[in-house]
């Protein structure tokens, strides 16, 4: 029942598995329990819809702990054209290269810290920051279609990363250089991805985020985004250590 996570126990130096739902029967956690223990899973995740009501009372009651929201937002693309957006004064946007990695991975360091791996303490902060630095490399590489960055004075301050499924355009990971949020540059590079999702003849595009990451909600909510579902990440862990 329990689906072990190799990377994520790589990365983190931890035994980490993944339940796909919250049974309602003792026995049935029971189950789940000497499971972990045969594999010696340190941390297990686990997430529900937020109108899970029986589920989420069963986690709780097994000791799972509520580290997150996760909130999926969506709009249709129309046949329209996205409109452009105006950007700061020298700024151009364009897509990523491998010569632009080390300042995307500046930035992804510390522009991710409103997700689940923070708000646990049972991880170290520099290490699930180093997550989304890795993120953003295999980001260049397969895990999506085009990064597009602003560029200012020949230097990347920021990035937004989209990629194709099947008929559906997914919107990756956003960040934005602290020293130039408030300019718009965040607004500029979704119409930007959106426009060329658009033209690869997407119709629908998603995104996700966190319930606590008022900034990234405020930036979708301008983008004509709504939310498709609501869901909530639950941890369970097997040991008192806090790093």
């Amino acid at each position: 029942m329990i689906e072990f996570l190799p990377w994520d126990s790589q990365f983190f130096g931890r035994r980490i598995g993944r339940l796909n739902s919250a049974p309602q029967a003792e026995r049935e956690w029971q189950t789940i329990l000497e499971e972990a223990r045969s594999q010696s899973l340190d941390c297990i995740y686990l997430l529900l819809n937020a109108d899970d009501a029986s589920g989420i009372r069963s986690a709780q009651c097994a000791g799972f702990q509520l580290v997150d929201i996760r909130l999926t937002l969506g709009r249709e693309l129309s046949g329209e054209r996205e409109s452009s957006v105006a950007i700061p004064p020298g700024a151009i946007l364009r897509r990523a290269n491998e010569l632009d990695l080390p300042a995307l991975q500046a930035i992804a360091r510390q522009s991710h810290t409103d997700t689940r791996f923070f708000t646990d303490i049972h991880f170290d902060p520099a290490r699930s920051a180093e997550m989304y630095a890795v993120w953003i490399a295999k980001s260049l590489g397969d895990f999506a279609q085009v990064v597009w960055i602003p560029e200012i004075n020949n230097q990347p301050y920021g990035y937004l990363t989209c990629r194709l499924e099947n008929d559906l355009g997914m919107i990756g990971l956003v960040g934005i250089a602290p020293q130039v949020r408030g300019q718009g540059l965040g607004l500029a590079l979704l119409h930007t991805g959106l426009g060329w999702l658009q033209a690869a003849g997407v119709h629908r595009v998603q995104v996700v985020t966190q319930g606590r990451n008022l900034p990234a909600l405020q930036l979708y909510q301008r983008g004509a985004f709504q939310v498709d579902k609501v869901q909530l990440w639950f941890h369970k862990w097997f040991i008192t250590e806090v790093r």
